[in-house]
């Protein structure tokens, strides 16, 4: 609202992450200490997803409890399954096509 802007001293506008920003965003939230396995693309996450910093994060810990509960390390397919999660949160239209990688689709 404007008269709560007008009284803020200062604005800072955070550019929204492109894809090279992205990717170093999901290799430096993906914590060394999760068990993940070596199917995981953060290339493929970056280019096909536009997410900002919290809902990567987001994106990461839906993964980790899905494979925590699965008694598994971290794959691909759970990495799609918390984008879906976080796109649907985002009220984000899903396309099917980009949630089946690529690996997968053979």
């Amino acid at each position: 609202d404007e008269a709560f802007t007008r009284r803020l001293q200062f604005l800072v506008d955070f550019p929204f992450p492109e894809y090279e920003d992205r990717l170093k965003i999901w290799n430096k939230l993906f914590a060394p200490e999760i068990p993940r396995s070596d199917d995981i693309d953060f290339e493929y996450l970056a280019e096909k997803f536009r997410m900002a910093g919290g809902n990567i994060r987001n994106v990461i810990v839906a993964a980790a409890y899905v494979a925590a509960s699965e008694n598994t390390s971290v794959h691909m397919r759970h990495m799609l399954h918390g984008v879906r999660r976080e796109l649907d949160k985002m009220g984000r239209l899903v396309n099917e096509a980009d949630l089946v990688y690529p690996a997968e689709a053979d």
